[in-house]
Order: C-alpha cells, then sequence, then structure tokens
C-alpha cells in the first residue's frame, strides 16, 4: 500500500523551523507537481536547488512534514516556472513513482496543499483565512473559526467467491482510474463502516456481502480519504451484472468481473 514506506518513517508533527539547504520542496499547480521524473524514478528539488532562481525560499517555503531526516516544504506563491531538470508532471504519476516512499511524500503533501487552498476564505463569513503558525490549521481573523485538515471516512472491500476477486473499472466519465479495482465508497451522515460497505456494494455491483472482515487501513490522499479496508463473501444470492446480456451496469462502471486471485493486478 501507499503507506508502506518502511524502513523510512514519516512524522506528521508540525515543528516548523528554518529550512536546511538538502530539505525537499514541494512546488504544485493544478494537479501537476515541479519534479524530475524519469519513469518511474522520481525526484524533488532541494532548497539549494531553488534558492538560484528564488533566492526568498527560505523565508517562503511552509513546513508540511518530515520523514526520517528531512524536512518537507511547500512553496505556495509564486508558483515558479520550469527550469533546469525541473517540470511540471501531473500528480498521478506519484502512484506509480519509484523509490515509493517519495511518492508517499509528495501524495501526503498534495492532500495538505488542496486543503490550504480550498481554505483560503472563512466557509462561515467569507474573510480571507490565515495560518496561525502554531499549528496545521486555517484560522479566521473576523469570527474566529478554526479549521483542520479534514479526513473523509471511506471504505474498500474486496469481495471474494472461493479463490475468486471481485473487480470493476469505471466510466472515463466517471474516474480518471483506467485499472481495475475494488469496490470502495464514501461513509455517508449518521452511517458506521460496516453499512458503508454493504451499501456501496449494492449500489455498485448489485450484490449482497457476508462475513465482513477487517483488514487493515489505507490513507488515499488524493481525495482525503482515510479507508479501512474489508473483506467479505459473495452470498450468490443473485447473479453478477455481465455485460454481455446488453443492460447497462450500475454508479459509472464499464465492467464487473471475478477473477481467480492468484492472477489479479488491480
Amino acid at each position: 500500500m501507499i503507506q508502506d514506506i518502511a524502513p523510512h518513517k514519516y512524522y506528521v508533527d508540525y515543528h516548523p523551523s528554518t529550512p536546511n539547504d538538502t530539505d525537499l520542496v514541494f512546488i504544485y499547480g493544478h494537479h501537476t507537481i515541479l519534479c524530475n521524473f524519469e519513469d518511474p524514478q522520481i525526484r524533488y528539488p532541494s532548497i539549494a536547488e531553488i534558492a538560484p532562481v528564488f533566492p526568498e525560499i527560505r523565508e517562503k517555503a511552509k513546513f508540511l512534514f518530515r520523514i526520517d531526516e528531512t524536512n518537507y516544504y511547500e512553496l505556495r506563491r509564486p508558483q515558479l516556472s520550469e527550469f533546469d531538470i525541473w517540470k511540471y508532471e501531473n500528480t498521478l504519476i506519484l502512484r506509480r513513482a519509484v523509490p515509493g516512499w517519495l511518492g508517499f511524500a509528495g501524495i501526503t503533501g498534495y492532500q495538505i496543499h488542496t486543503w490550504y487552498t480550498d481554505h483560503t476564505y472563512c466557509g462561515r463569513c467569507g474573510t480571507k483565512m490565515h495560518a496561525p503558525g502554531n499549528e496545521r490549521a486555517m484560522q479566521c481573523p473576523s469570527c474566529g473559526a478554526l479549521s483542520y485538515p479534514v479526513i473523509c471516512p471511506s471504505v474498500i472491500v474486496a469481495i471474494t467467491d472461493g479463490d475468486r476477486l471481485l473487480l470493476t473499472k469505471y466510466a472515463p466519465s466517471h474516474s480518471s482510474h483506467r485499472q481495475y479495482a475494488l469496490v470502495a465508497g464514501y461513509t455517508e451522515v449518521g452511517e458506521t463502516l460496516e453499512q458503508t460497505v454493504h451499501r456501496e456494494v449494492m449500489e455498485e455491483v448489485g450484490l449482497k456481502v457476508k462475513n465482513l472482515r477487517y483488514y487493515k487501513s489505507q490513507p488515499w490522499s488524493f481525495s482525503a480519504r482515510c479507508s479501512p479496508d474489508f473483506t467479505a463473501m459473495w452470498t450468490a444470492i443473485r447473479p453478477l451484472p455481465s455485460t454481455a446480456r446488453n443492460s447497462p451496469l450500475p454508479n459509472g462502471l464499464t465492467a464487473i468481473l471475478f477473477r481467480r486471485r492468484r492472477t489479479s493486478s488491480v
């Protein structure tokens, strides 16, 4: 999973300090990130590499988090133009970036970047917000509203039938993800995670499941989610929806199929 970066260690504590030359900098655009990407190898610019084109980097860089002994910062403004080996790439490349722990860093930084961007103005009174400086938060100077990063609860479930695994594929109009995937979805207001599993499975593939079991959890920063992962068994009460019947599939899907687990690649 994307968060499995051992032996590297991620520290989310908010302890801003003056950046060192070797600390790394994220500069994001609209679904893009400035990096050196030679598929699948990825590098991010350091403070020392940014300084020649933007000397104010040490004063303007905003602390994000730390991995091992390296601090990661974001330069929100100005958005620098491409220079030398550094080019803007679509953030989706972070899913396959190597080494994986740098991909995780870029994805996690993107979630924080998006949250700051979405909280430029107060949702209560419309006043421009500011960062207090002593914590990862945004505060309204007018009404005092204090906002922290929001994590959206969701679920993902591996539905099995013996040694077969249920996979789905979304239509291009519904999702940019082109590969097969497990059933997943957001938890609604007043709903438990277990209820979410049963509802999402019914909505997406029209099936009932049983023997629900918790597996592990996974942060998914592209959409600010934290997903508990479950396994469940198909009850086989009703047939699997099939494109062969020339009937429309539910919820923007283009394919639903069972595949032997030993050959599945999601």
